[in-house]
């Protein structure tokens, strides 16, 4: 038998000292060579009797802008186990019951809500004879809901009238007697009967000390281990009382966390000896290298910056000149920059900070020398492949050692310092309208003058419908203005000044995208039909007609010390339109269908037939799945930055009229995932937007309208009909020719 203490444990240090609030593995036997082991009663023993050890299992987490309680269909939250559960007086509040039996004091059982706002069912929950009674949803675990103080509770009620005269409270518990306590629930108003929806913010329950009050009286509610979130109970005697509960749900605010490991900002090749140089091993700069005299001759190349930005793109800001050499056309001296390593085509980046590597994509956006690619050293321009790995370091000076292997075992080093950090996130970022108030939108001779006309109150009362616009600045840089359906539509538009429907392009159907110079003072909203404040107000011109809706339009944006902004746009004949426009709400975070998902491995999960998910006219079985096992392991990509990438590997099922024989083999572009693409999910409306030639979800045949018969055929965009399942799979449908649907099941 053998016993070690727990403070021999923490005195054992490894990578790190042992967290003892976070044990995932009580015992690991490690042999250092063959062996036959056995082990018998493997315990922790306390070392005070009749204690528990402060043992205790790890709250539950979830990253999910919404967690379900309770849905509208009456089911609990996958969450929540037990999940609902009461107490009662009848056993002195001795112990929880989930079972429902209709002998005890509090009884519940699903049935149908009769108002289809509320959702099919709720649970109806009645109490018996006694005080003190409560229902409530459980997690014998709890759940870590830190974070969420910006977030509510939300939940429907519908109160019976014996009920509404006493009251209802309800509580959000840790383990008793620690939680916000007993709430009084404000029914003032309330018809009894009716449906009534409340809004609890979660900043009010951390305030309550009502538990204060509690028998034993306990703490304040703590976000990290929640274990009852919403707990009902009448109050008074019980008997006869009822009510029914619908919709239970945290919704917490999206924070959007840019994570700076250290490599965001601006760099540059540090101008030192030895800072550039080629040798046979990794930071052996013994072949060649840049002294004194190298630095010197080539200060068009040591003053390159080499820009990482919060969004994840990369850039390559050469100036007027860099280092140009035979092999790109010049002479081994200062000179214009050569395409494409002119920073002309949109590159990103990638940063492991933990493996050490840093991955830059983008045809002609390097590291260093811009020949210096992975395996070899380019002789010609056109040759730069779409991206290169590196080994990079960060060192505790600041500086970062950048390294790649090249032709015949050589590599090329690299000593970057930083000369600046990134820039702060744009306040941009977020949901933002016209403000409701008299000259917040006008024209005049000058910037900021609106003295020729601006909107006073009878203007904003008759535009409503423009007031009401949302300019949305994603942080993945893709914009959009949200009408709701309806816009001040103008005679150019073909309108009668007046509350209309959008007019294309001014109506969101070309995606949009925005930039913001926080140095320059400029914005810059992208794709056409695009646009802050007025449609017709762009670069020199007030358009006559919506064909004429330029490509992009750059703006003057200045922050004000409200929070409020002032946009500005010079029009013809010296005019300037000036808006004022207030954040409404923060960006959204990760949309829910971010992370990898994959074709689910169940009969049935890709398939074809007459109706959206009716799969008879072919589906896969256990045969087709086991024959496309290089289809069945194709990754789609979902990136919390508005990516997606189809990543099938090295093979995938290619199909004749892409020009294979229906087998596994190499994938054919453009569906091999080569161009880049984005996704948008509504999922109020649950669909999902596939933007960029080649990629899909399923089948890369299956597009709207269509199975094409050519990869060149392939659309610049597919929409979905997607839906998320209680399981945490996903649903997802095309209809193609002829009234067909391609219906699939995806896991992740």
């Amino acid at each position: 038998s053998y016993s070690v203490s727990i403070n021999q444990l923490l005195a054992n240090r490894g990578e790190q000292t042992l967290a003892l609030g976070a044990v995932q593995n009580l015992l690991v036997v490690e042999p250092s060579s063959n062996a036959h082991v056995q082990l018998d009663n493997v315990r922790l023993v306390c070392g005070t009797p009749n204690g528990n050890c402060g043992v205790s299992p790890p709250a539950q987490s979830s990253d999910d802008l919404v967690i379900t309680v309770l849905d509208d269909n009456g089911q609990v939250g996958s969450a929540w186990s037990p999940g609902i559960c009461a107490v009662s007086a009848e056993n002195a509040f001795a112990s929880d019951y989930c079972d429902g039996n209709t002998s005890n004091q509090v009884t519940w059982s699903v049935v149908p809500t009769g108002d289809s706002d509320i959702g099919t069912n709720a649970v109806q929950i009645n109490f018996g004879a006694g005080a003190g009674g409560a229902w409530f949803i459980k997690d014998a675990q709890g759940l870590d809901l830190s974070g969420s103080t910006g977030g509510n509770l939300k939940f429907d009620l519908q109160v019976s009238a014996d009920t509404v005269a006493d009251g209802v409270i309800f509580k959000v518990e840790n383990d008793y007697p620690q939680g916000t306590g007993a709430i009084e629930l404000d029914l003032a108003g309330y018809a009894a009967g009716t449906w009534k929806s409340f809004v609890i913010p979660i900043s009010d329950l951390l305030l309550s000390t009502n538990a204060e009050q509690n028998n034993p009286p306990g703490g304040r509610l703590n976000l990290a281990a929640v274990k009852a979130f919403l707990v009902l109970s009448p109050n008074g005697e019980q008997d006869g009382k009822s009510l029914k509960v619908a919709n239970i749900r945290l919704e917490r605010e999206a924070v959007v966390e840019v994570e700076d490991t250290g490599i965001l900002g601006t760099w540059m090749l540090a101008p030192e000896a030895g800072s550039l140089g080629v040798g046979p091993a990794e930071f052996d700069v013994s072949w060649w290298n840049g002294d004194d005299g190298v630095i010197a001759l080539r200060a068009c190349y040591y003053d390159d910056e080499y820009v990482f930005s919060r969004d994840g793109t990369f850039r390559n800001v050469l100036g007027d000149d860099t280092w140009v050499e035979a092999w790109q056309g010049g002479t081994n001296a200062c000179g214009a920059p050569v395409a494409p390593h002119d920073a002309s085509i949109p590159a990103t980046f990638e940063y492991d900070d933990v493996a050490q590597t840093l991955t830059i994509n983008g045809q002609g956006s390097y590291m260093g020398l811009p020949k210096a690619v992975n395996g070899q050293e380019i002789a010609s321009p056109g040759d730069a492949p779409g991206s290169i790995i590196y080994n990079a370091y960060e060192q505790e000076d600041g500086s970062l050692l950048v390294a790649v292997e090249v032709a015949d075992g050589g590599w090329w080093n690299y000593k970057f310092i930083k000369t600046a950090e990134p820039p702060p996130p744009s306040p941009f970022q977020g949901t933002w309208v016209v403000a409701s108030e008299a000259g917040s939108l006008g024209v005049g001779p000058a910037e900021f003058d609106v003295s020729w006309w601006s909107g006073d109150d009878g203007v904003i009362a008759v535009r409503d419908c423009f007031y009401d616009d949302e300019y949305v600045f994603n942080p993945d840089g893709s914009f959009k203005v949200e009408t709701q359906g309806s816009t001040w539509v103008e005679a150019w538009q073909g309108g009668t000044d007046a509350c209309d429907a959008p007019v294309a392009p001014h109506d969101g159907s070309i995606p949009g995208s925005w930039s913001h110079d926080q140095d320059a003072g400029t914005l810059t909203i992208t794709g056409q039909g695009s646009y802050v404040g007025l449609p017709k107000a762009v670069n020199g011109a007030e358009i006559a007609s919506p064909s004429d809706a330029p490509g992009s339009i750059v703006y003057n944006a200045t922050p004000q010390d409200d929070g409020s902004m002032s946009v500005t746009v010079e029009v013809a004949d010296g005019g300037w339109w000036s808006y004022k426009i207030v954040k409404i709400a923060e960006p959204a975070g990760p949309s829910p269908i971010s992370g990898t998902w994959y074709m689910a491995e169940s009969d049935g999960s890709l398939g074809v037939g007459p109706a959206e998910f009716d799969v008879s006219w072919w589906s896969n079985d256990a045969g087709v799945t086991a024959l496309r096992s290089c289809y069945f392991d194709d990754a789609f990509v979902f990136g919390d930055d508005g990516s997606f990438t189809n990543d099938v590997g090295a093979d995938t099922w290619v199909e004749v009229w892409q020009g294979g024989d229906d087998s596994c083999a190499a994938p054919v572009a453009p569906h091999d995932g080569s161009i880049p693409a984005t996704f948008s999910y509504d999922g109020d409306a649950q669909t999902l937007v596939i933007t960029g030639q080649g990629s899909y979800i399923g089948l890369p045949k299956a597009v709207n309208g269509a199975e094409i018969g050519s990869p060149g055929d392939a659309p610049g965009s597919i929409s979905y009909n997607a839906y998320l399942n209680d399981d945490g799979t996903m649903s997802v449908s095309v209809e193609v020719a002829d009234g067909g649907w391609w219906s699939y099941l995806l896991t992740r």
